[in-house]
């Protein structure tokens, strides 16, 4: 039957004598053009629905948040803007996506109203404080039932603020008017008060005004009708400019397996190609199965849907040009269940009222997860039948896990307990004793059990300089602190937390750091506003965040630990030179920092004064709005070829240029050098032209694309979930897509023509072949046969002792696809290597594969990683030799020494060949040169170490040293060199 209508267009009813609007649950209504003109005139509040499923129309009522904002002294601050950002499983981004704002009276009192059944994050600012953050019982955010008023959520301000003043503007140079502006200091997670947001609008010119902390920034926008913008400041500084690109949007519908529509799903989607234009997009479908993911950026999309009654995915992937719309992809749903339960803290049954239950099937590579909300209850949407490990987070208490079995019909009610845990109370101070405000406190799992829990704690000073930890489980912890504007600690403190017995009075303190003042100038003598200057200390910290240049090209960095630090300079994500010099010079400013002292610099860089044309065409006719970049090519000797090629298609690295209906471009801002430049239109094709000079003019003729399908099949029958990857490593193209419920069938369009490697892998095993493809050719027909998986087995052991080395976590992949060892928190409990060293994968990759070992405590590693290769067997248990990994030479967090030479950069290797350590470039005045050392040498040994054939990964590891080190390295010439290290790059 077709799925009935559930929610009729939207209604607003006002009721007397109260504050709570209702709104009649919609799907909403239009085009994409209507809703944008909607936005533009009314408020947030007044277009957004609630979604909870229900088979009839029926009213929700909206909530509010009340209280008041006041500085520090406890006085009223008048015309404060407040802003709260709700977030909820089952609320998409047309309902979510901005926020509800207000301001505050005479009296400082303020109320959010018309707010959706969510959780919410309160911004406040004003003019001349810094942004602040509610923190109602240390419990981060607000939630908001239904109807529910929450009062007295009070925020203070503290004095301080900062002017920072910006425009946005569209990608081809005009004005956006009304544009939602947010700005948050860069480098503080999202948990931390200090991480306040300041959010305004737009006026009529596209012009912005907020006061912010003084420091780093990011600030985005966004708009009806166009895509996300970004872009990194400093405050104060010089006017800030976001660019927004025009919308691209995709729809289409959701429909059961028969068919038939389903109103009501919640349809996810972001880039899977790796651009980052734009983060995850939401929609509902409507009552006819249609959906409208608005907003997008260009890039690759395979839109998702969930339900409480099924789960489905787009059956291959779209490309959207800018601002093309596409509208007729279909998403086939399969029937799943909704997990609920109720989160409780034991002892007590206490309700947990802030977290998330999240569930994972490993071996299918299954996750959901799901909000927790009032009263400790949870539901969990498109759950599909498996055995789940379930992780439960519950805010400020120790993690928990469990196991679950989900059937077809799915389960009961579920409880979960999770533990109240320990507190950990202390004092921050600087060298002088003085205690120090707004300083993050981080606690990080360390020792113990080497397949147990790792959590990280974390918590932030008060005016009086004293923090609070709460939920802390008991273990082994590092802490550590770290502030704006403040040096943090060298090396962090080791505590231990008891089981019953909370930690007080821990201290914690901050050395005195220095500062650095500075311009920025090209070689000519102009400031290079808006230049970002990076630090990097020899101690291996990168100090309290970077800074970007003003209009007049002078910076401040403060909080710097005393010591070397070399500065870096870059612009819109692009490395500048040192004025005349080349890519094998050295880059940066080396200088010194004092205690309590203000160290003057000038940075001069290269200027990009460069531009290059041309034309965009397809069979001779020009191209309108294609997307053209371009990347300078490295001079060194040790660049890889296929390095500005493999750049330009793993994302943008700056904003590219447009071409005009005459199919023109200029591409400005370039500095000396030659490019490749790269251009793809609407629907697919690219065209690429490499060594480019600066001032010449260039026609990129868009080649017609290639395709290929085929189906995968095992020998239970075609797999249900399969990930391909298709990669041509001379060309530097790599695209990885996933496909699900599809029999067994694929299907990839807009491949280059040339050599193409095509893997598959399941959870049922792998396969692999090599697919030639044609300008505009498509090959259909092409068969893939999975090989079983194999269980794998070993042990990881020091390379100098033998001794067993616990606490590493191994992955294995097939040959000449890289590998990707799991993070601590997703890797399996038994690939993490025990007290014994030893570990197990239960489903490795058949065929060539190499194994790799990495620290699972980086901070505290006592060794390197490891590798071996092996021919694993299918369907087998494979015992492997000992993976032996070498001994750090290095106490982190100090940074290597520099050697004086650079390898030749190896290309990935489809074969995975051992690498051969090839010099490319020797410094005329670097330790090697001193030692003797050529270019075309190639290294064989380490102090003795045979680093060549399977022990290439050796090299790595034996080769950093500290400064002043020495290292002894043969040659395959026979000789042998001694390189004393020098200071660090």
């Amino acid at each position: 039957m077709k799925s009935s209508g559930r929610w009729a267009a939207a209604a607003i009813l006002l009721v007397l004598g109260g504050v709570a609007l209702f709104f009649l649950v919609t799907r909403g209504g239009g085009t994409a053009s209507d809703r944008a003109a909607r936005s533009l005139a009314n408020r947030p509040s007044a277009r957004s629905s609630f979604t909870e499923p229900t088979s009839a129309p029926r009213l929700i009522a909206t909530g509010s948040i009340a209280g008041r904002v006041l500085d520090e002294r406890g006085q009223p601050v008048a015309g404060a803007r407040i802003c709260a950002r709700g977030s909820a499983d089952d609320l998409s981004d047309e309902q979510l996506g901005l926020p509800f704002c207000t301001e505050t009276d005479g009296a400082g009192a303020y109320q959010v109203t018309a707010l959706l059944p969510a959780a919410y994050d309160l911004d406040a600012s004003a003019r001349g404080y810094k942004p602040g953050r509610h923190d109602v019982d240390r419990r981060g955010a607000i939630a908001v039932a239904a109807g529910q008023k929450r009062e007295g959520v009070d925020i203070t301000l503290r004095s301080g603020g900062v002017e920072l003043v910006g425009r946005v503007r569209d990608i081809g140079g005009g004005v956006v008017p009304g544009a939602t502006v947010h700005v948050y200091p860069a480098g503080l997670g999202a948990w931390s008060k200090q991480a306040a947001a300041a959010r305004t609008t737009a006026d009529g010119e596209g012009e912005f005004r907020v006061f912010v902390a003084p420091g780093l920034v990011d600030v985005s926008a966004q708009a009806p009708a166009y895509g996300r913008g970004s872009v990194s400041a400093s405050a104060p500084g010089n006017s800030v400019e976001v660019l927004l690109t025009p919308e691209a949007v995709l729809s289409g519908r959701v429909v059961r397996i028969d068919g038939e529509t389903v109103a009501g799903a919640l349809v996810r989607s972001g880039p899977i190609d790796g651009s980052s234009w734009n983060g995850q997009r939401s929609a509902l479908s409507g009552d006819d199965g249609r959906f409208t993911l608005t907003r997008l950026g260009p890039g690759r999309y395979k839109p998702t849907a969930s339900h409480d009654e099924g789960v489905g995915t787009a059956a291959a992937s779209v490309r959207l040009g800018l601002a093309e719309r596409v509208g007729d992809v279909e998403i086939v749903m399969h029937a799943a269940v909704t997990v609920t339960g109720k989160v409780l803290i034991a002892p007590g049954d206490t309700p947990c009222e802030q977290g998330s239950v999240t569930l994972i099937d490993r071996p299918l590579d299954r996750r959901g997860s799901g909000s927790i909300g009032p009263g400790g209850a949870v539901a969990i949407r498109a759950v599909l039948p498996g055995s789940y490990d379930v992780h439960v987070a519950c805010h400020r208490r120790p993690r928990s896990e469990a196991r679950l079995v989900v059937g077809a019909k799915g389960t009961g009610p579920q409880r979960w307990l999770v533990g109240g845990g320990q507190k950990v109370t202390g004092t921050v101070y600087d060298s002088a004793g003085a205690p120090l405000a707004g300083v993050a406190v981080r606690l990080g799992a360390s020792g113990g059990d080497p397949r147990g829990s790792r959590e990280s704690s974390m918590g932030e000073t008060g005016a009086d300089g004293s923090f609070s930890i709460e939920g802390v489980a008991p273990g082994a912890y590092s802490a550590w602190a770290v502030g704006p504007g403040v040096p943090a600690s060298r090396y962090s403190k080791s505590i231990e937390v008891k089981a019953g017995e909370d930690l007080r009075d821990l201290a914690l303190t901050l050395e005195t750091g220095g500062g650095v003042q500075g311009s920025v100038l090209d070689e000519r003598g102009r400031p290079v506003a808006g230049a970002r200057i990076s630090t990097h200390g020899d101690h291996g910290h990168h100090g309290a965040g970077d800074a970007h240049a003003n209009a007049e090209g002078r910076f401040q960095l403060s909080g710097l630990l005393p010591g070397a630090w070399r500065l870096s300079v870059s612009r819109e994500g692009r490395a500048l030179r040192r004025a005349g010099s080349r890519d094998d010079d050295v880059q940066g400013e080396r200088i010194t920092v004092a205690e309590n002292e203000i160290t003057q610099v000038t940075l001069r860089v290269e200027g990009e004064d460069g531009v290059i044309r041309g034309r965009v065409t397809e069979a001779g006719r020009p191209v309108a709005d294609a997307l053209v970049d371009a990347r300078r090519e490295s001079e060194s000797a040790s660049a890889d070829p296929a390095g500005s090629r493999r750049a330009l298609r793993g994302g943008w690295g700056r904003r590219p240029a447009v071409t005009d209906g005459e199919g023109n471009f200029e591409l400005r801002s370039l500095s000396v050098g030659k490019y490749t430049v790269r251009a793809f239109r609407r629907g697919g094709g690219e065209a690429l032209v490499e060594h480019v000079a600066l001032g010449a003019s260039v026609t990129l003729d868009i080649r017609p694309t290639s395709g290929a399908t085929g189906t995968v099949g095992a020998e239970a029958g075609p797999p249900e979930s399969f990930t391909l990857t298709i990669t041509n490593a001379a060309e530097g193209f790599r695209r990885e897509e996933t496909f699900w419920r599809t029999d067994g069938r694929w299907e990839l369009n807009e491949l280059p023509p040339g050599n193409l490697r095509l893997t598959v892998a399941s959870k049922e095993g792998t396969a692999e072949t090599t697919v030639v493809l044609k300008e505009g050719e498509r090959k259909e027909g092409i068969a893939l046969r999975l090989a079983p998986r194999a269980r794998l087995r070993g042990r990881v052991i020091s390379f100098e002792t033998g001794e067993p080395l616990a606490g590493m976590i191994v992955g294995a992949a097939p040959a000449g696809q890289g590998i990707r060892v799991e993070t601590d928190s997703s890797a399996e409990r038994r690939q993490i290597t025990d007290a014994e060293g030893r570990f197990e994968l239960e489903n490795a990759p058949s065929g060539r594969v190499w194994v790799a070992t990495i620290p699972r405590d980086r901070n505290r590693a006592t060794h390197g990683f490891g590798k071996v290769r092996a021919e694993l067997r299918a369907g087998e248990t494979i015992e492997l030799p000992p993976i032996r990994c070498p001994s750090l030479r290095l106490k982190r967090p100090a940074r290597a020494g520099d050697l004086g030479f650079t390898l030749k950069q190896t290309p990935p290797d489809p074969e995975d060949r051992p690498e051969v350590r090839t010099v490319a470039v020797v410094r005329p005045d670097g330790p090697a040169a001193a030692a003797g050392m050529q270019a075309g040498d190639v290294i064989v040994s380490v102090d003795g170490i045979d680093v060549t054939g399977a022990n290439d990964y050796l090299y790595f590891t034996l080769s950093e040293v500290g400064s002043r080190q020495r290292i002894r390295l043969g040659l395959a010439s026979g000789r042998e060199l001694v390189i004393v290290a020098g200071a660090p790059l």
